[in-house]
């Protein structure tokens, strides 16, 4: 720190001059006051939503009950309990 500084911040007194006068001096000389610059919040860094894994494809099933009806498309022919049509 500037020794200059330090003789000046040592050679003021401020002793016989309450809040409100210091307050308004400093206003005059253009310094604002630092008592609305209170401690802050710290900023939470927003989390990330995890990406939605995908649905994977689900055969459908066969059902015993509609054997009879079921069809499969095999190699662009029709088939029908494994009977080619």
């Amino acid at each position: 720190v500037d020794e200059e500084f330090v003789k000046l911040w040592r050679a003021t007194a401020v002793d016989a001059m309450d809040d409100a006068k210091i307050e308004e001096y400093l206003e005059k000389q253009g310094i604002k006051s630092m008592q609305d610059h209170g401690p802050r919040k710290p900023i939470v860094p927003k989390r990330k939503k995890a990406p939605q894994k995908r649905r994977q494809f689900k055969k459908p099933r066969d059902n015993e009950h509609l054997a009879d009806v079921l069809e499969t498309y095999e190699d662009n022919t029709l088939t029908q309990k494994g009977v080619t049509v």
